[in-house]
């Protein structure tokens, strides 16, 4: 995505791709996306009314974080090990950063591990 395209973005945890759009984005295909999702919650992509998933700008750098750190050797348990510590120990022990500090992706300068947050889509 070219600068151009990122700052016309108003809000970055606005849901508008759908999943297939994602895959495209990510190199990720939409069978891992939805894997990562369901069976090892790493991520939480909005619904529509209709129960298809919608994924922000930021749910689009964090796919592309747990596909970096996959593609580094990391197993999906040690990704959801090191999204459970505390934002303080993850930044100081730096396990899962880029040098320089930051992992792709990352919410937050320096935590070098974006954190999964659940959406609530009005549905009941």
């Amino acid at each position: 995505m070219s600068e151009e395209e990122r700052a016309m973005i108003v809000d970055r945890r606005v849901p508008i791709y759908p999943i297939r759009t994602v895959a495209q984005l990510t190199g990720v295909n939409p069978r891992r996306i939805r894997a990562w999702e369901e069976q090892y919650h790493l991520i939480a992509p909005a619904r529509t009314g209709g129960g298809h998933r919608l994924f922000s700008e930021e749910d689009v750098e964090r796919i592309r974080w747990i596909k970096a750190m996959v593609d580094r050797g990391m197993s999906l348990k040690g990704i959801q090990r090191l999204q459970a510590q505390p934002q303080a120990e993850v930044a100081t022990d730096g396990r899962g950063t880029e040098p320089g500090g930051g992992a792709p992706g990352a919410v937050g300068a320096g935590t070098g591990v974006p954190r999964v947050t659940a959406r609530r889509t009005g549905q009941g």
